[in-house]
């Protein structure tokens, strides 16, 4: 909740002060464009709320717990994969194109991630120095 109200509070901060700048500033354009109508006032102050709750208090909240959950091994696994999702939502939501490069990198990140989630676990109580498998 901290790190949501503080991003809110920056955020806001940065949308004065570029407010003060004059007319031409891009924080008063904006200020005036998303305050024009109600219905677009309460579209900016949604889009604040989602991104001060759900992208930066819930989604890190969720993080934690997961990573706790399957361990840190595991969980670098699942965040290095985050390139091959924003590629692949990219793909299905934007309409955008992957070249043959883009497959076949991906294809081996999949076959990494494979190996990684299936490898067996280390020993925690191995006696000798390397217990790596």
């Amino acid at each position: 909740a901290f790190q949501a109200v503080v991003s809110v509070v920056f955020a806001g901060g940065f949308l004065a002060w570029e407010a003060q700048q004059g007319p031409g500033g891009s924080g008063a354009e904006f200020i005036a464009a998303a305050t024009a109508a109600p219905g677009e006032a309460t579209l900016v102050l949604a889009v604040v709320v989602w991104c001060g709750l759900v992208v930066n208090a819930i989604a890190s909240f969720l993080q934690v717990g997961g990573q706790q959950a399957i361990g840190p091994a595991r969980a670098q696994v699942v965040y290095a994969s985050q390139p091959l999702w924003a590629a692949g939502l990219a793909l299905v939501f934007l309409n955008e194109t992957v070249g043959p490069e883009g497959v076949v990198g991906g294809l081996a990140f999949l076959a990494a991630m494979f190996l990684a989630a299936t490898a067996p676990v280390p020993d925690a109580n191995c006696e000798v120095e390397v217990c790596e498998i």
